[in-house]
């Protein structure tokens, strides 16, 4: 670093940014080839489900799943809410981390 150059400020954000994004890109693409693992055994397990149901084996009750499943629709509603509050304090390192774990969707 140049003494006395002007650019000092710059420095930590570039080096949060570069490290973001490299970090989401990362996390992106993991993500992806994760999810479409855990989406074919996901299916699976629900074509075995409705077999099963069909078959009359197994009985759901709807109501209680649907009750279930509101539940956990609300606690992640509320947990989306926190980590937006905190991930804004970082908003460079994010902002690149998002970037990068798009790109790392894609890409995977």
């Amino acid at each position: 670093m140049i003494p006395g150059s002007g650019y000092e400020w710059l420095l930590p954000i570039v080096v949060s940014g570069g490290g973001g994004f490299v970090m989401g890109f990362i996390v992106g693409y993991a993500l992806k080839k994760f999810l479409k693992l855990a989406m074919i055994i996901l299916g699976l397990f629900l074509a075995l489900l409705l077999l099963l149901c069909y078959m009359g084996i197994v009985m759901v009750d709807y109501e209680k799943l649907m009750s279930l499943i509101a539940t956990l629709l609300d606690n992640l509603k509320e947990g989306a809410g926190k980590f937006v509050n905190w991930a804004t304090v970082n908003i460079p390192f994010w902002g690149c981390f998002s970037v990068g774990a798009l790109l790392g969707i894609k890409v995977g």
